[in-house]
C-alpha cells in the first residue's frame, strides 16, 4: 500500500545515503561540492551521484539534488554547467533558494522538478501563488509554521497540484532561514551561501534570565504528530541532518518510517522517543506545531543531550561516577546501532547489481547570451525609510522619495490607517519580510483601501499581491538577489526595480546588469539587522513574565535587551509593536562604496531612518543631514562620511 507520505531524508555524503536507503527513506536530498546550503557536509561528486543513482531508483527511493544557495554574478556560467551535467543524470528534481537560478532553470532545464528551498522561508499563500508562477512543483515550508498555519498551505497546495515538504526531524534555526545574517556579519560565513557558523550555538555573557546559550533551540521532533501532518496535508516529511553522521540517519529515518508505517496501517502513532534520543540531540519540541512558542523551546547546551536524557531518567547527577558509566552504555549502544546499519547497508550492495537506473535526460547545450549595462546612465535618488508616515512630510515637500516601514502585524484599525496613508499617496510602503498567515490576510485588506502607490516588497507574497492589485512594486533587499537573472525574473513578474542584497561586496554588485528601464537600488545606510525571529529573544535576554508567548506579544510588546558575546562584542534584542524579534549589530552599517561601485547606474540610495538601539551617531540636523546625503549622491561624500561616527562596513568590503 503506498504511503500517504514522503519520508525524505539528509545525504551528506555516500554513507549516509546508503544508510538513509537501508533504513526505509523514500526520498534524499544531497549536495554537490558547490551550490548548496550545507557546505561543512562532505557531500558527492558528480561521479558519486551517479554511482549511487542505480541504488537508490532500483530500490524506489528518489534523489533531489540541492542548489539551494545565493548564486552569484560571476558564477553564473558555473552553475549553468551544473546544470547541464545534473540535466543528463537521472536526478528527481532540484531544490533552489536564488530567483535567477528559478529563471534559468525555468528556462532552459524544463524537465527538472522544481522545489523551493526553506531559505525561501515561505509561510503564505501569496508566497506560493508566486512560485507556481516560476513552474515550482514543491516547497519546503518555514520551520515556524503552526499545524494550522501547514494546513491552509498544504490545502491550497492540493488545489494547485503543488506539494509541501515540512522538517519534522532534527535541528530548529532561531531566525527565520535565509534572513539571518549573523554568520555572514561575523566572519563572512553566509548562511546564505551554505557555510553558517552557527552563532546562534555559542556562548553569550550570562544574560539577566541566566542564560549563557540564550540563542541555542533544541532540535524539532514531530514524532507524535503524524496524523496532524496527514490532516494538513503535508506531503514530503523531511529529516534535517546533512552534516550528521551515517549513524544518526539510519536510527532517525528508521523510526520515522516505523512510525509512517504504523500511522499508514490505522495504528496509533507511538510516544517512544528512546531511539531517538540514543543518537545527537539537543532535547526535543513540537511547539512551533502546536503555536506555544516561549523559553521552553531553547535549552542552555548546544551539546549532545542523549547522556543527560538518560540521567535525568534515572536521576543520576551530570558530574558523577554513574553518569560517566551512563556515557560509556550510551558509546556501547551507538556501536551496536553501528553494526546493524553496517549489516543493512551491506544487503543494498549486494542488491546493487540488480539496481535497474531510470533513464536520464537528454543533455541541454546552453550558451547565455552575453549581458551588458543599460547605455543610459542614471543618477541615484536619496530615497528613505520612515517610522512614521507624519513625520515623512518634511522629506516629501523636499521632493525625496519616502517609505513607511509598516510593521508585520497591523494591530491598528485598518481604515484609520488607510485613511492617514492615503493623505499622503506619494509616500510609498516598505513592507515586511515575514508576513504569517493571518497577518498576511491583514496587509491585503489594508492595500485594498489604499490609492496607488509604490510598494517595497521584501516577501515574495507581498509581490504577488502587488500584482494582483495592481500597485508599482520594487523588490527589497531581503529577497537576497545577487545576480542579473534575478532582476530579470522579477521584471518578468512585473516590477519596476529590485535592490540588491546588502551581502554582497561592492565589488560583486559591479557585475550585475540591470534590465533597460529596470530601477537598481541599494541600502547605503541602516541599522544592520542580523535575525528576524518568531520566538521571544526577550524571555532568553533580559526576561519575562510570560513563560509563553501570547496573542498580544507580537502585537503590543515593544522591549529591549542587550546581547554581549563572550569577547565583549555587543547586539541589541529589539521587540518593536507588530513585529517579531529582531537581533541587531551594535553599530549602524555605512555603505558609501556602493555608491562609486554602482555610479550611474543606482536609481534609490536607500537610507533607514528608524531609531533603533546602536552605538552610531549622527552630529547633523535633518536639514544639514539630508543635504550632505545630496552631496554624497554627487560624488563626494566627505561631509556625510564625517557626519557619523561608529558605523561598520565589514559586509560591504568582503561580501560573499
Amino acid at each position: 500500500m503506498a504511503s500517504r507520505f514522503e519520508l525524505l531524508a539528509p545525504g551528506g555524503d555516500l554513507e549516509s545515503i546508503k544508510a538513509a536507503i537501508a533504513a526505509g527513506a523514500d526520498a534524499i536530498y544531497c549536495g554537490l561540492g558547490r551550490f548548496n546550503a550545507r557546505n561543512r557536509a562532505q557531500n558527492l561528486s558528480l561521479d558519486d551521484l551517479n554511482a549511487i543513482l542505480p541504488l537508490a531508483h532500483g530500490r524506489g527511493v528518489k534523489v533531489f539534488v540541492t542548489l539551494n544557495i545565493m548564486v552569484l554574478e560571476t558564477e553564473i556560467p558555473a552553475f549553468v554547467r551544473t546544470l547541464s551535467q545534473l540535466y543528463q543524470t537521472a536526478v528527481d528534481g532540484v531544490i533552489v533558494q536564488d530567483l535567477g537560478a528559478l529563471l534559468l532553470i525555468q528556462r532552459h532545464f524544463p524537465e527538472f522538478e522544481l522545489h523551493a528551498s526553506t531559505q525561501m522561508n515561505t509561510h503564505n499563500v501569496g508566497q506560493m501563488a508566486l512560485l507556481k508562477q516560476f513552474g515550482v512543483k514543491r516547497v519546503n515550508l518555514s520551520r515556524e509554521l503552526s499545524l494550522s498555519e501547514i494546513a491552509e498551505l498544504g490545502n491550497y497546495a492540493k488545489s494547485q497540484q503543488m506539494d509541501t515538504e515540512v522538517f519534522v526531524h532534527g535541528s530548529y534555526c532561531v531566525s527565520v532561514s535565509g534572513l539571518c545574517l549573523m554568520s555572514s556579519w561575523q566572519s563572512g560565513s553566509s548562511g546564505n551561501r551554505g557555510r553558517c557558523s552557527q552563532p546562534c550555538r555559542d556562548a553569550y555573557q550570562q544574560t539577566k534570565a541566566g542564560h549563557r546559550y540564550p540563542l541555542n533551540m533544541k532540535d524539532n521532533c514531530a514524532f507524535e504528530s503524524v496524523a496532524q501532518l496527514a490532516d494538513a496535508n503535508a506531503y514530503s516529511l523531511k529529516i534535517e541532518g546533512r552534516i550528521k553522521k551515517p549513524h544518526y540517519v539510519y536510527q532517525v529515518v528508521k523510526q520515522w518510517r516505523q512510525q509512517i508505517d504504523r500511522f499508514d496501517g490505522g495504528n496509533t502513532a507511538s510516544k517512544d522517543k528512546e531511539a531517538l534520543y540514543q543518537v545527537f540531540n539537543r532535547d526535543f519540541s513540537a511547539d512551533y506545531l502546536t503555536g506555544e512558542l516561549g523559553s521552553q523551546m531553547f535549552i542552555d547546551n548546544p551539546m549532545d543531550f542523549a547522556p543527560y536524557h538518560r540521567a535525568n531518567k534515572l536521576g543520576v547527577d551530570g558530574g558523577s561516577v554513574a553518569f560517566k558509566q551512563i556515557k560509556q552504555r550510551l558509546y556501547q549502544d551507538k556501536t551496536e546501532l553501528m553494526a546493524h546499519m553496517a549489516a543493512d547497508i551491506a544487503t543494498l550492495t549486494e542488491d546493487f547489481a540488480a539496481a535497474v537506473p531510470i533513464k536520464s535526460r537528454q543533455g541541454a547545450q546552453v550558451e547565455l547570451s552575453k549581458l551588458s549595462h543599460p547605455e543610459h546612465e542614471v543618477s541615484a535618488r536619496l530615497t528613505l525609510i520612515v517610522d512614521d508616515p507624519v513625520a515623512a512630510d518634511d522629506c516629501g515637500k523636499a521632493g525625496i522619495d519616502c517609505f513607511y516601514g509598516l510593521p508585520s502585524r497591523i494591530s491598528q484599525e485598518l481604515t484609520s490607517l488607510a485613511s492617514t496613508l492615503n493623505q499622503r499617496p506619494d509616500l510609498g510602503l516598505w513592507l515586511p519580510a515575514v508576513l504569517f498567515g493571518e497577518d498576511y490576510k491583514r496587509l491585503q485588506l489594508l492595500l485594498a483601501q489604499l490609492r496607488p502607490r509604490t510598494l517595497v516588497v521584501n516577501n515574495l507574497g507581498c509581490a504577488e499581491l502587488a500584482q494582483r492589485l495592481g500597485f508599482d512594486w520594487i523588490a527589497g533587499p531581503e529577497l537576497n538577489l545577487a545576480n542579473s537573472y534575478a532582476l530579470q525574473a522579477l521584471e518578468a513578474l512585473g516590477a519596476k526595480g529590485a535592490m540588491v542584497s546588502g551581502e554582497l561586496s561592492d565589488k560583486q554588485v559591479r557585475h550585475i546588469k540591470r534590465p533597460n528601464g529596470f530601477e537598481l537600488g541599494a541600502v547605503i545606510s541602516a541599522p544592520q539587522k542580523l535575525m528576524t525571529s518568531r520566538q521571544c529573544l526577550i524571555q532568553q535576554t533580559r526576561g519575562c513574565r510570560l513563560a509563553r508567548m501570547d496573542e498580544h506579544c507580537v502585537s503590543d510588546c515593544h522591549k529591549r535587551a542587550k546581547l554581549e558575546s563572550e569577547s565583549g562584542q555587543l547586539f541589541h534584542v529589539v521587540k518593536r509593536k507588530g513585529e517579531h524579534c529582531a537581533l541587531y549589530a551594535d553599530r549602524h552599517s555605512l555603505n558609501l562604496r556602493l555608491l562609486r561601485a554602482l555610479e550611474g547606474r543606482l536609481s534609490m540610495a536607500v537610507v533607514d531612518t528608524r531609531k533603533l538601539p546602536s552605538a552610531t551617531q549622527c552630529k547633523l540636523e535633518q536639514k544639514p543631514w539630508l543635504a550632505a546625503w545630496q552631496q554624497a549622491l554627487s560624488g563626494d561624500t566627505q561631509c556625510i562620511e564625517s557626519a557619523y561616527a561608529n558605523t561598520c562596513e565589514q559586509m560591504v568590503k568582503r561580501g560573499l
